[in-house]
């Protein structure tokens, strides 16, 4: 305790640092999900899962008498803790470490969920990029600079533990007309021979949100495999109907340039039922054909009906 407070007072001396005000805040979620499924692969019999997830965050804030301001983050999941992190914000910008730390890339998988089997498939089959998904991972240690004119700009470090560290640069800008909002952003990622780029457009108009991504990552040195260049485009939609239903649909492509054969097809429709603020109620179909790297052809179709809940 007492090197704490000599920290803590020689932290203050220097920086001038004292805060003036501060807040801790929680929020909980649930979700409960069943899942069914076919494909062609004939590997399980049961068609059918169900999964329960919890999550709490705590989240502090702090102004400090200087201006600055600081926020931390402790994610708990499932009982225990999964993530956290903190940044610090000033005129200079904002820097990030950990879980709070730069998450750039643009995804067009707009839809509430996904049938679990689905992601398990994805996960598994290390040759599967899928067309929705960004490959831009979330910067360990960050900087954002503050925005200009609509302009903003992110440089990132990505811990690479025993290996190499990646780097992470976003590029963004946003320009408002009338009702509506159009965002653009390039991100880029680089770690030892793999280097990926997520471009991205998500134009908001009312209640209505168009999102269009080409995603592409390229290893001329993986530690397995061959090298490859795989380009994932697609487009996704949501429409709020009104205050309590949303409706979402998305489809992409992933190609290979160094693999004519390589293709995956990835599409989904879903809807979003809010039965009062704080509970809501979800349902998505989706459905993916791939020929991946070793010439195996997979067709799996999925639904997912969740139930949520959030305070």
């Amino acid at each position: 305790m007492r090197k704490v407070l000599l920290a803590t007072t020689a932290l203050v001396a220097l920086g001038g640092v004292s805060a003036a005000s501060a807040d801790v805040s929680i929020s909980m979620s649930s979700e409960f999900k069943y899942s069914t499924y076919s494909d062609n692969t004939g590997t399980s019999t049961d068609k059918d899962s169900y999964a329960s997830t919890q999550d709490m965050v705590i989240t502090g804030t702090a102004a400090f008498d200087n201006g600055m301001s600081a926020k931390v983050t402790i994610d708990v999941d499932e009982g225990s803790t999964q993530d956290g992190g903190f940044s610090v914000t000033g005129d200079f910008g904002t820097v990030a470490f950990n879980d709070m730390g730069y998450d750039g890339g643009t995804a067009a998988d707009v839809t509430a969920d996904e049938a679990s089997y689905l992601g398990t498939w994805n996960s598994a089959d290390n040759d599967a990029q899928m067309p929705a998904d960004d490959q831009i991972p979330e910067a360990t240690l960050s900087y954002a600079a503050p925005a200009v004119s609509g302009f903003s700009i992110n440089a990132g470090l990505v811990d690479g533990g025993t290996g190499d560290d990646g780097s992470i640069l976003g590029i963004g800008y946003t320009v408002e007309a009338g009702s509506t909002t159009v965002a653009l952003s390039m991100d880029t990622y680089s770690k030892g021979t793999l280097d990926a780029t997520s471009i991205g457009a998500v134009v908001t108009s009312g209640d209505f949100v168009l999102t269009l991504t080409s995603n592409n990552e390229e290893d001329t040195s993986p530690s397995s495999g061959g090298a490859y260049d795989r380009t994932g485009d697609a487009m996704g939609v949501t429409y709020k109907v009104s205050d309590t239903l949303s409706v979402q649909a998305y489809s992409g492509t992933t190609d290979d340039s160094t693999d004519p054969d390589y293709k995956i097809t990835d599409t989904g429709i879903g809807a979003t039922y809010t039965i009062t603020p704080g509970l809501s109620v979800s349902i998505t179909n989706n459905s993916v054909e791939a020929t991946t790297d070793d010439g195996t052809k997979t067709t799996a179709d999925g639904t997912a009906l969740a139930l949520n809940v959030t305070f």
